[in-house]
Order: structure tokens, then C-alpha cells, then sequence
């Protein structure tokens, strides 16, 4: 028995409008059940708008389909068409731009508490790790418990995610009790080893920019410059830790001999402090930001 059609013009339009909403919606922002309701229906609102047949009206005998008016309006069916076309395009790459901008807010702020917690360990200050690193446990917890199952598109073919995220999840678990009553420099070398982890998901899913890595630098470079050129070795000293993480994470990203040479200037400023050369410090600044120029200029 050949089934004839039953939905109009505009009811096909706006399932498919439904369709396409729900499909956009299931692959870019949901997961679980949720995600399969989203499709399931999406799938269903989509072929029927395409058939333009539905199952349900044939049972309640309805139809919304009218011949002459549709062999009247086939110029407005075929634009109503191009516009499901253009809302499927255009929702898909909006929800790309937004879920990939959302992870990578949310693994910068990440990040940043895991970094905080780094340097305060280094610094062998317990009470301020202590507090760092129950402000990153709770970071890695939410990450966690959002990212885990949920993917973005930015981050959906990478089969190593999931891995990469319970292993960080054990080493800051595993260094809890180090930092509140152990080794706070056993405590820095156990959780230094989450940072090639974080690195390796950026690299894995091509986001490790350098001219972000060079903005975060620019940031901290600032402070330590104006540090030595006031000619005090002690501020050098405490910047020179962030600065050289900072700095650490774009030689992964490049290899350069001009980020060689920024990394020559910046140990030798970190060297002059200890040896309490104060004369020697403002010019050493003026050095260490001529080779972060030099960077900039070529990479950023």
C-alpha cells in the first residue's frame, strides 16, 4: 500500500525546525538520557518533516496537507526548506563556538587553581596550599564531574579524555595528605606530574595556542621586570617560580631559539638576584623583555 502525504507545507516547516533544534541540541550540549530522549525525537521530527508523513495522523486520520496549495506554493516550500538548511548550519556552528569557548573558560579556571596550589607548595607555605588546593579539588571535582561523561564537540574524538581525566583525579588525591601533613616539595613533584597530562589534552585536540601561552607570560613578566628593575632580588626570586611555569608551558608549545634565549635571560635575571647584584638587575629586565619581544613579534 503506497502511503500518501499528509503534512502541509508549514506543518513540515516547523518540524523540522523541532528536528533540527533537538538534534543540535543532543550532539552539542547533552549527555545521558537526556541526550538520547533529544535525539530520539529529534530523529522522528526530522524524517517526518522529510517524508512528509506521519504515522500518528494516518491513525487519527488527520492531514494537514492541501495539493492545490501546494502545487501553488512551491517556491515558498522550497524556501522554507533552505531555511531549516541554514537554521541546521547555523545552530551547529554557533553551538560549537559556545561549547568549545565554555570548555576552554572551564579548563583555563582549572588551570589556574591547579597552578596556585603548584606554587604554594613550592613555596613550602602550608597554610596557603592547604587553601589552594581545596579551592582545585573543588575546580577538579565540578570539571570532573561535568566533563566526564558530557563531551563537546571540541573534545568528542578524543578516546584519551576520559583516561587522561581519572588519572588526574588520582594524583591530586593522592597528594592530599602531603599537603596537609607530608613533604610540601614531595607534595609539588607529585602534582608537577598532572601538568604534561593537561598539556597533552590541549595538544591532543589542537588548543594549545601559543599566542595565549604568550599572553599569560606577558602577564607575569611585567611583575618580575618591575621587581628587578626596583632592584629587589627577593620579589625576583618569588616571581621567578610563576613565571618559569609560565614559560615552561610554551617551550612545549615551542621550541625556538628565541624562546631559547628568553628562557637564558629569565635564568640568568632568577641567578643575579640570588647573588644580590643589584646593579645588574634593571639591565638584565631590559634583556629579559627584549627576547620576550623578539617572541611576540615572530609568534604572537
Amino acid at each position: 500500500m503506497q502511503l500518501s502525504k499528509n503534512e502541509g507545507a508549514m506543518d513540515r516547516f516547523y518540524r523540522g525546525l523541532i528536528g533540527a533544534l533537538l538534534l543540535i541540541g543532543a550532539f552539542f550540549w547533552l549527555s545521558g538520557l537526556i541526550k538520547i530522549i533529544f535525539y530520539t525525537f529529534g530523529a522522528y521530527f526530522a524524517l517526518t518533516a522529510s517524508f512528509g508523513f506521519c504515522l500518528i495522523y494516518l491513525f487519527l486520520t488527520h492531514s494537514s496537507f492541501n495539493r492545490s496549495y501546494e502545487e501553488m506554493n512551491k517556491p515558498k516550500v522550497k524556501s522554507l526548506l533552505i531555511a531549516i538548511i541554514i537554521i541546521l548550519i547555523a545552530g551547529s556552528i554557533t553551538s560549537h563556538f559556545w561549547t568549545k569557548s565554555i570548555f576552554l573558560k572551564d579548563f583555563a579556571d582549572l588551570n589556574d587553581d591547579y597552578k596556585k596550589v603548584l606554587f604554594s607548595a613550592a613555596q613550602e607555605n602550608r597554610e596557603i596550599s592547604i587553601r589552594n588546593y581545596g579551592l582545585f579539588s573543588d575546580k577538579l571535582n565540578s570539571f570532573y564531574e561535568k566533563y566526564n561523561s558530557y563531551r563537546p564537540f571540541v573534545i568528542k574524538m578524543d578516546w584519551q579524555f576520559g583516561n587522561s581525566l581519572n588519572e588526574i583525579q588520582k594524583i591530586a588525591k593522592n597528594s592530599k595528605d602531603k599537603i596537609y601533613y607530608g613533604n610540601l616539595t614531595s607534595a609539588y613533584f607529585e602534582l608537577d606530574s598532572i601538568r604534561p597530562i593537561l598539556n597533552d589534552i590541549l595538544r591532543r585536540n589542537k588548543l594549545d595556542s601559543i599566542k595565549v601561552s604568550l599572553v599569560d607570560f606577558n602577564e607575569v613578566l611585567r611583575i618580575i621586570t618591575d621587581a628587578a628593575e626596583n632592584k629587589n632580588p627577593q620579589e625576583v626570586n618569588k616571581m621567578y617560580y610563576l613565571t618559569n611555569e609560565k614559560l615552561k608551558d610554551m617551550e612545549i608549545k615551542l621550541n625556538s631559539t628565541e624562546v631559547q634565549l628568553l628562557r637564558l635571560n629569565l635564568d640568568s635575571l632568577n641567578d643575579i638576584a640570588k647573588r644580590n647584584e643589584l646593579d645588574k638587575l634593571p639591565s638584565k629586565a631590559q634583556e629579559l623583555k627584549s627576547s620576550y619581544l623578539r617572541v611576540y613579534m615572530k609568534y604572537g
